[in-house]
């Protein structure tokens, strides 16, 4: 095949590789602009526990958090204290949360999961305050002992197990959640192509 054909992350949507039940085309693309709607549903399905997700809206809600956190931390340092800055920065994760527990129940749904196991989330939240609170007072030694708890094992073990779930691909086709997000959504325009 010419190298005219090929772009930079997928092959062309003539190419029959892209084509999913029934001739639909991939929803994936290479386009800033459909990256930036992955983000924006994510935005807006705040309290949207139906449907499902796709693990690429998961990575980019990851790194539009990381790269705010980033910039806020930096903003807020060069004119607070820690204290100030250590509080800002866990407000700031607190309202990221909001958006991830139902992006996380979405993903469940993507796997064929019941949403329910979405509490998942605040439970390991809950067991990570002891923690926080040991950081938050800036005490080394309540830190370290923090560290080898129970909870802090717990609580551990529960984020590894949240984190391979969102990661966790979702089922092929349609399941009893919704048709399968990888594909083209019809209720959505279809970002016109080069």
């Amino acid at each position: 095949m010419p190298l005219s054909q090929w772009t930079l992350w997928r092959r062309r949507p003539d190419s029959a590789a892209l084509n999913g039940p029934e001739g639909r085309h991939l929803a994936y693309g290479d386009a800033t602009g459909n990256d930036a709607r992955l983000l924006l549903r994510t935005l807006r399905g705040t309290f949207d526990f139906s449907g499902r997700s796709r693990r690429t809206e998961v990575l980019h809600y990851w790194i539009a958090v990381a790269l705010s956190a980033v910039v806020a931390g930096f903003a807020i340092g060069l004119v607070a204290p820690y204290p100030i800055l250590f509080w800002s920065q866990t407000m700031l994760g607190l309202l990221a949360l909001v958006p991830l527990f139902a992006l996380f129940v979405r993903r469940l749904h993507d796997q064929d999961r019941p949403g329910w196991w979405g509490l998942l989330l605040p439970v390991s939240i809950l067991l990570s305050i002891p923690r926080q609170i040991a950081e938050a007072n800036g005490d080394v030694v309540a830190i370290l002992a923090a560290r080898v708890t129970p909870m802090a094992w717990a609580s551990d073990l529960l984020g590894l197990a949240i984190f391979l779930l969102f990661l966790w691909p979702g089922t092929d086709g349609p399941n009893r959640h919704g048709p399968d997000p990888r594909f083209d959504d019809p209720r959505e325009p279809t970002p016109s192509l080069p």
